[in-house]
C-alpha cells in the first residue's frame, strides 16, 4: 500500500517499531499529524526536504504545495528520534502512488541537504529492525575513509522506487 513504512526508532532508552502511514489528497499544502507525541522536528524537517527537493526527488512542480499530507504514527512513544527518513519515504511514497517492498525497514534522520544519518549506536537500531521483521533494511552506509561523501538519501529513494538501477547502493540488505 503507497505511503505505508516501517522504522525502528529509539526514544527513552529504548528501541521501537513504529509504522508511519502517509495520505496525501487535494489541498493547500497542509500537514496534519496524528499518533505523535513530542516534538514534530523531524516531521517538519523531512516535509522540508521534500519540498526543497521536489525535482530531485521525481515529485512534479509545486504538488506538495497543491496537496495536504496527513501522517499517522503507529507505536510511537514520546521523545522518539530518528525516523525522519521513514517519514520522507512515506510521503514520497504516496505522492508517487508506490508502495514500499513489503518487508523494508527505513532507518535514520535526513538533513535539509538530504544527508541521512544514523545515531552512535546505529548498529543496534539494525539489529533490532531484522528482529521486528525487516528482511530488507535501509540505512546509510557510512564511509570507510574521512574523504568519501556522506551517504545521503536521494539514491536509496532512487533505487527503492526503481528509477535508477545503476546508483551505488548506499542501502543495506
Amino acid at each position: 500500500e503507497p505511503g505505508l513504512v516501517h522504522t525502528v526508532c529509539t526514544g527513552q532508552g529504548a528501541c521501537m517499531p513504529v509504522t508511519f502511514e502517509a495520505a496525501v489528497y487535494e489541498g493547500h499544502g497542509r500537514l496534519s499529524v496524528t499518533g505523535m507525541e513530542g516534538s514534530l522536528d523531524p516531521l517538519v524537517l523531512a516535509i522540508t526536504f521534500l519540498k526543497a527537493h521536489a525535482a530531485r526527488l521525481g515529485i512534479a512542480g509545486d504538488l506538495l504545495m497543491r496537496r495536504d499530507v496527513h501522517l499517522h504514527a503507529e507505536g510511537m512513544a514520546p521523545h522518539a528520534e530518528q525516523f525522519g527518513a521513514a517519514i520522507v519515504v512515506a510521503v514520497l511514497s504516496a505522492l508517487q502512488g508506490m508502495p514500499v517492498p513489503q518487508g523494508t525497514v527505513v532507518l535514520g534522520d535526513v538533513g535539509l541537504s538530504g544527508r541521512w544519518m544514523l545515531p552512535d549506536d546505529g548498529g543496534r537500531l539494525e539489529a533490532m529492525a531484522h528482529h521486528f521483521g525487516g528482511r530488507q533494511v535501509l540505512a546509510p552506509v557510512i564511509p570507510h575513509t574521512k574523504d568519501a561523501h556522506p551517504p545521503r538519501i536521494f539514491e536509496a529513494t532512487d533505487r527503492l522506487f526503481g528509477r535508477r538501477r545503476d546508483v551505488a547502493p548506499c542501502i543495506g540488505f
